[in-house]
């Protein structure tokens, strides 16, 4: 359903994001996190990723949404807002390359990181509750729940 370019480890201009999983209902979170690891709270660490927290040129805007009842996250593209609807409100926000496009974009003149050296991620969804997962891949996600 998404897809975007990040990178494993820092590079000029990027912090880290680090990504949980839970489980009853299965689902994750996004969190912008310097150090730590996604391990408290009932919640295990699945990976963690670099990204720009700031509008850099050639990068999508991403934004990470949260619902409770159940408690859940949601990734979307969106340019502009804050995906306040429906039972969502913005959790965090990160820029990051479409990894749609068959070359990276150019390097930007400014000291940021070569989107050359970045990977692909892919987010798929599920419903009942509605919900998202993650994972460091090109391959489309189609598991089943």
């Amino acid at each position: 359903l998404l897809g975007f370019r990040a990178f494993t480890g820092p590079h000029p201009g990027t912090v880290r994001f680090i990504v949980g999983e839970a489980f009853d209902p299965h689902r994750i979170m996004v969190l912008q996190a310097d150090s730590c690891r996604y391990d408290f709270s009932g919640w295990r660490h699945r990976l963690e990723f670099y990204a720009f927290p700031t509008p850099v040129p050639g990068a999508c805007r991403v934004i990470v949404g949260e619902a409770y009842n159940p408690h859940r996250a949601m990734l979307r593209v969106q340019a502009a807002g804050d995906m306040c609807a429906a039972g969502w409100t913005p959790r965090t926000v990160f820029y990051t390359y479409p990894a749609d496009d068959t070359a990276p974009p150019p390097v930007p003149a400014i000291a940021l990181a070569d989107p050359a050296q970045s990977v692909p991620y892919v987010v798929g969804t599920a419903g009942t509750p509605h919900r998202c997962m993650i994972a460091q891949s090109d391959e489309p996600m189609n598991h089943n729940g």
